[in-house]
């Protein structure tokens, strides 16, 4: 009777282990101008044979492939799907493609699909859980000059600070490092609106949180930086100095 039971219930823990498929949305809210980046994980695959993973993709949005493991691309309006003959030959492996937003279009949207697959010679389809994002509008006239006020201001401030800054170290002969501030902000920012922009961070000042990207000690590197940033939503960004961890 013992051994019958244990028997039970390691078959239970086996089978409670399956074909694991998440799929990761980033950034999970942007502007109108920027890209989605999808990501699907694939984990404990059993099967090495056919199969089919179809994606159903929200109106106005195009499909742009960056990975498909060997798979190969058939898509039309609205659905993008990747087709293996083989699938590859390892049970964890990621496929990604980004969502282009043709029509500039905002509001809340989602991602859902499917997996169509061979096992044991039986055919199987597995549900992939629906992924939601959110995109912003356009900011209106009045909030980009209010937006570009604030910038400018924080530009005086900062040529000011510099100024006194150089007075107070012009012997110093230890390395500045260059950073891009992309805005100064009333609240955080969710981590996931800065798109792939690197090294993102910020610093709480005066009840504003400035926010920078990147950190180099060549001024040329720190300049192409500069029209990613803008590229990214962030048309204010300029180059800020640092040394020995000050800001000048």
């Amino acid at each position: 009777m013992r051994t019958l039971l244990f028997t039970i219930l390691i078959f239970k823990t086996l089978t409670s282990f399956g074909l694991v498929i998440e799929r990761s949305v980033f950034p999970s809210e942007a502007s109108v101008i920027q890209d989605i980046h999808i990501k699907i994980t694939f984990k404990d695959v059993k099967s090495s044979g056919y199969a089919k993973i179809v994606e159903n993709l929200p109106a106005g949005f195009k499909a742009e492939v960056k990975e498909t493991m060997g798979g190969v691309v058939m898509s039309d309006e609205g659905k993008l799907r990747i087709v293996w003959l083989s699938l590859p030959q390892t049970n964890n492996f990621e496929i990604s493609y980004k969502l282009i937003n043709t029509n500039q279009i905002s509001g809340k949207f989602s991602v859902d699909g499917k997996f169509n697959y061979i096992e044991n010679e039986d055919r199987k389809t597995q549900g992939i859980e629906k992924s939601n994002f959110k995109i912003n509008p356009v900011k209106n006239k009045s909030e980009e000059v209010k937006e570009e006020l604030l910038t400018s201001d924080l530009k005086t401030k900062e040529t000011l600070k510099e100024t006194k800054a150089n007075a107070n170290f012009t012997n110093n002969n230890d390395e500045i490092v260059y950073k891009i501030q992309l805005g100064a902000f009333s609240k955080e920012k969710p981590a996931n609106s800065f798109g792939d922009l690197p090294n993102v961070h910020f610093e709480k000042i005066n009840n504003l949180y400035k926010y920078y990207s990147g950190s180099f000690t060549d001024e040329k590197a720190a300049k192409e930086l500069i029209e990613k940033a803008k590229n990214s939503g962030y048309p204010g960004a300029f180059i800020v100095r640092f040394k020995n961890g000050q800001r000048l």
